[in-house]
């Protein structure tokens, strides 16, 4: 493995209140994920739980375009 370039990414502790990432995108991601991942038992209506893990992925991807053009970062080989 090799990584090229760019700077050092900002390092989180538990006291970080500040990301890099669009919070957008965190918030859609974070609620698509919880989605798909719940089994949701019996009387949950599962293609209704599959449309609006949809939708929340679409809100993802819509945040996702919205990122910057990484310059100068790293990348893994």
């Amino acid at each position: 493995m090799k990584i090229n370039g760019g700077d050092k990414p900002a390092l989180l502790t538990s006291d970080s209140d500040t990301t890099e990432l669009d919070d957008n995108f965190i918030i859609a991601n974070t609620v698509n994920l919880a989605l798909i991942s719940s089994s949701g038992g019996p009387t949950t209506d599962p293609d209704a739980k599959r449309q609006l893990s949809a939708y929340w992925s679409a809100m993802s991807e819509r945040a996702r375009k919205t990122f910057p053009l990484l310059v100068n970062a790293r990348s893994v080989e």
